[in-house]
């Protein structure tokens, strides 16, 4: 009886779950979730740390400017630091064709 309870709890929160609208943000942050942590690049002098980075730092970025670098900062102290690069689609305005343009200039350690 209790195998039948469970698989019932399951299915009703399975359903619920799915009932939420998903974003296209919520949906890269949880692909971003279930992929392995890659190792931080080997030259971090030349990168961007999204956890540590100033305001100066996040405006010299290719297409960010002083509006967003304002919002990654309210973001990253909202989230209490970020754990994915992904996480900057939460930010109005910042959609993924700029993400794809600093992906490879920022990291998050």
């Amino acid at each position: 009886m209790s195998l039948l309870l469970a698989g019932a709890l399951l299915y009703a929160f399975i359903s619920y779950a799915n009932s939420f609208p998903q974003t296209k943000a919520s949906l890269h942050i949880a692909d971003a979730a279930l992929r392995p942590t890659p190792a931080p690049p080997e030259n971090l002098d030349e990168l961007i740390n999204l956890n540590t980075a100033t305001f100066d730092q996040l405006d010299s970025l290719p297409g960010i400017g002083k509006k967003t670098a304002n919002a990654i900062l309210a973001m990253r102290a909202e989230l209490g630091g970020f754990r994915y690069r992904e996480e900057l689609l939460l930010i109005h305005g910042l959609g993924e064709k700029k993400l794809d343009a600093i992906y490879d200039l920022i990291y998050v350690k």
